[in-house]
């Protein structure tokens, strides 16, 4: 699901009525992200400390910050910009 909204209001629907409102609920999700993705690392150092693959999940990752993203030249050719209609 990408609409925060739409996601809110799924959460709601499966009986999660405890939930603080909705906007506050989006910013503790993105700072959650940041903490996910150092679990996750974490794990993986545990398990296999010197990896010989990566996996990579289907998660968007910012390549360099968004007022750089028409100057990036490293990655252009595979790297996506996107489109956020509510931030146009």
């Amino acid at each position: 699901m990408t609409d925060q909204r739409r996601f809110y209001r799924f959460l709601l629907s499966l009986g999660f009525n405890d939930l603080p409102e909705r906007s506050r609920f989006n910013r503790i999700s993105v700072n959650a992200m940041k903490i996910f993705q150092w679990i996750r690392f974490g794990l993986v150092q545990t398990i296999m400390p010197n990896p010989t693959y990566t996996i990579v999940d289907r998660f968007p990752i910012p390549l360099c910050h968004p007022i750089r993203n028409h100057r990036a030249k490293r990655l252009r050719s595979i790297a996506n910009i996107g489109f956020n209609s509510t931030k146009k």
